[in-house]
């Protein structure tokens, strides 16, 4: 079928259908899908279907691997990668975004927001390098689609980074559950740039 040809790779980041107890940072904690959950996935399989992904990823997390499961239909063999990982919160893994919000501080810039790292986690700087790395990898295989189901905090910064303009500070994504990009060399030097700018601007001087 002419609509399954692409001539480069073309990622749809999804993230993981819905858990229970929503509104919490789960970050490296486990939870399993809710019955919703479960019911998006499906939702996502049937939507997806039409693009012909050739390849599934996902991250190590059992909400992403059993999301991932569901979208491949058992038709294509599901590879976990590390850096599709949830945030890590570090000692805030688990707690309501509302406190997390209000422990950082809720009137954060925008930069200061890529910067802010919680004790024993990450910064939305270093998920974004994930990322990237990730994104590289696919660069050399075959044009194709590819699926990486993940967390929505990885989404926001996939958004920002590639889905809307290279180096778009602010975090945050308005797709649902999936976002569809085509995948470039000079787009993923152009986020390099802006996370490493990013993070020289946070580094003293000496």
């Amino acid at each position: 079928m002419s609509e399954c040809l692409h001539t480069s790779p073309i990622v749809i980041m999804a993230r993981h259908g819905q858990t229970a107890n929503a509104g919490h940072n789960w970050g490296l904690l486990e939870v399993p899908l809710s019955t919703a959950g479960i019911a998006t996935a499906e939702q996502m399989r049937l939507r997806l279907l039409p693009y012909c992904a050739v390849r599934i990823y996902c991250s190590p997390q059992q909400r992403a691997k059993d999301t991932a499961t569901i979208i491949s239909g058992r038709n294509i063999p599901v590879e976990i990668d590390s850096r599709l990982s949830a945030k890590d919160y570090g000692i805030y893994n688990g707690e309501t975004k509302q406190v997390v919000r209000n422990i950082r501080g809720p009137h954060l810039s925008d930069e200061d927001l890529w910067r802010w790292t919680p004790p024993g986690g990450e910064s939305y700087i270093t998920v974004g390098r994930r990322i990237l790395s990730f994104l590289r990898a696919l660069i050399d295989l075959p044009p194709g689609v590819v699926i990486a189901v993940t967390h929505e905090g990885l989404l926001k910064v996939f958004s920002s980074l590639i889905a809307q303009d290279q180096g778009h500070i602010r975090l945050g994504y308005d797709y649902g559950h999936t976002i569809i990009a085509s995948i470039t060399n000079s787009a993923l030097t152009s986020s390099e740039a802006f996370l490493d700018a990013l993070f020289e601007r946070s580094t003293p001087s000496t």
